[in-house]
C-alpha cells in the first residue's frame, strides 16, 4: 500500500508566476467536479491548490492559482518578491546553511512520532482521531508539513526549514485511483543531518518509511534535476505565496484545513481504493511491519 516510485521524463520549462503576500489556503483533487464540495467552497479553500491537472503544464497551473486568488482577494496588494514562489532559483543554486541541524536520533524520532501520532477529529467522526492526512497525496502537502513543524516546535526542537518544489512535477502512488499525483509545487519540512550534513526530507506522503536525502525526493518527482527549482525558506512559511522568511506560524490555518477538508477526502480515498478506513487510518496504517520503504498495495 502506498508505493512511490519515480516519476517518468518530463521536459519542462519553468517559469515564475505572479504571486502575492498573504498566507492563502486550499488544495483540490484531480479536478474542481471531483471533489464534491460546492464551488464557495472551492473558490476559499482551495484557491492555493498543488494540483496540477492531466495534460496541464506548470505554467497553466500556476496561472489558474493566480486567477483564483485574483478573483477570491481583488483587494490584495500583489507582490512576487519575497514569497517562496519569487524565491525559486535551480537546484545547484539553493542555500541550504541556514536550515536547523538536528541529531540523527532526533530526526527519526520527530519523523515516526508526527507520522503516527493520532491528533484531530472531524465533525463527521468526532470519536475517531486522526494522523496528518499522509494516505491523501493529491493535495494538502502545505498543511501536513506545517503540522510535522509545530509539534517540532511544541516538542521542543527548532522548527524545521520549509523546502518547495516548483515544475511539472508526477508521483506513482497506489494511494490515487490513477496510480499517480501531479504537482505545480508541493512543499516539505527540512532538517540537516548533525553527522553527515546531509539535508534531509520529512515527506510521509512520498516514504512513509524514513526521511529521504532531498535530492532524491526531488527525484521522485521529475526524471532530472534541472527539471525542477527549489525555494528554501524559514519554518513559517506556509504555500508559495506566504513570504519565504518572516511570517507567524500557521498551525491554526493548518489543523483547520486538515479537519475541514483533507481529512475526509482521505477517508473517502481509502474507500474509494477498497480499503477499510477504520483499519488504515486507525491502528494499521500500511507502513507498519512493511519492509521496504516503498509500499506495495
Amino acid at each position: 500500500m502506498g508505493t512511490i516510485h519515480r516519476s517518468r521524463h518530463m521536459k519542462i520549462s519553468v517559469v515564475v508566476a505572479l504571486s502575492f503576500s498573504l498566507p492563502v489556503v486550499g488544495c483540490a483533487a484531480t479536478s474542481d467536479e471531483e471533489v464534491g464540495v460546492s464551488s464557495a467552497k472551492l473558490s476559499s479553500s482551495n484557491e492555493n491548490s498543488a494540483i496540477r491537472y492531466e495534460n496541464e503544464s506548470y505554467e497553466d497551473a500556476a496561472r489558474r492559482h493566480e486567477e483564483r486568488f485574483r478573483k477570491n482577494h481583488p483587494n490584495v496588494r500583489q507582490d512576487l518578491a519575497g514569497t517562496a514562489q519569487g524565491n525559486q532559483v535551480a537546484v545547484d543554486k539553493a542555500d541550504l546553511s541556514k536550515i536547523p541541524i538536528w541529531d540523527d536520533a532526533d530526526i527519526k524520532t520527530h519523523f515516526e512520532k508526527s507520522r503516527d501520532l493520532r491528533f484531530m477529529t472531524t465533525s463527521s467522526r468526532p470519536s475517531f482521531q486522526r494522523r496528518i492526512s499522509w494516505l491523501y497525496p493529491d493535495d494538502g502537502c502545505f498543511a501536513r508539513a506545517e503540522l510535522v513543524n509545530a509539534k517540532a516546535e511544541e516538542w521542543g526542537h527548532t522548527r524545521p526549514y520549509r523546502l518547495f518544489a516548483f515544475g511539472n512535477l508526477t508521483v506513482q502512488t497506489n494511494n490515487s485511483p490513477s496510480g499517480h499525483v501531479n504537482w505545480w509545487y508541493h512543499t516539505v519540512p527540512v532538517v540537516k543531518s548533525a553527522s553527515s550534513q546531509e539535508v534531509l526530507v520529512l515527506d510521509a506522503a512520498i516514504d512513509p518509511k524514513a526521511p529521504i536525502p532531498w535530492k532524491t525526493w526531488l527525484l521522485f518527482q521529475v526524471s532530472q534535476l534541472s527539471d525542477v527549482k527549489v525555494a528554501v525558506c524559514d519554518g513559517n512559511t506556509y504555500v508559495p505565496s506566504s513570504a519565504c522568511f518572516g511570517s507567524s506560524p500557521p498551525t491554526s490555518t493548518a489543523e483547520s484545513d486538515e479537519t475541514d477538508a483533507y481529512l475526509q477526502y482521505e477517508w473517502d480515498r481509502q474507500v474509494t481504493l477498497d480499503r477499510d478506513p477504520n483499519k488504515v487510518l486507525g491502528d494499521a496504517p500500511p507502513w507498519i511491519g512493511a519492509e521496504s520503504a516503498l509500499l506495495a498495495k
